[in-house]
């Protein structure tokens, strides 16, 4: 996270840079599949011309796969692409996914 290095104590304070604190802290929790975590800023003015940041952070739940429904295929057959992903597709059961490589649409 290089933006982190941007903020110190005794430094100017830039809204710009605690937005974009806010925005990494989201993507590091999401990274993690906590796709619920919410980061909150506060500033407060202490003394005069000095401001003290709070950052609140609620993790949220890991998020899990409970189904993956595999649509538009038509060069393979969906137990083929399941072995693709090492799946282990049971009822009742949380499975991981794992990608050989890693692909977001």
């Amino acid at each position: 996270m290089a933006c982190a290095n941007q903020a110190s104590e005794g430094q100017v304070l830039e809204l710009s840079t605690l937005e974009e604190i806010q925005r990494e802290l989201e993507g590091v929790y999401q990274s993690q599949g906590r796709y619920s975590a919410s980061i909150d800023t506060e500033v407060e003015e202490v003394d005069e011309g000095r401001v003290q940041v709070n950052i609140n952070i609620n993790e949220g739940e890991v998020a899990k796969i409970r189904q993956i429904n595999i649509v538009g295929n038509e060069a393979f057959d969906d137990e083929t692409l399941r072995e693709v992903f090492e799946l282990n597709d049971r009822p009742g059961r949380f499975f991981w996914l794992v990608l050989k490589r890693r692909v977001f649409t």
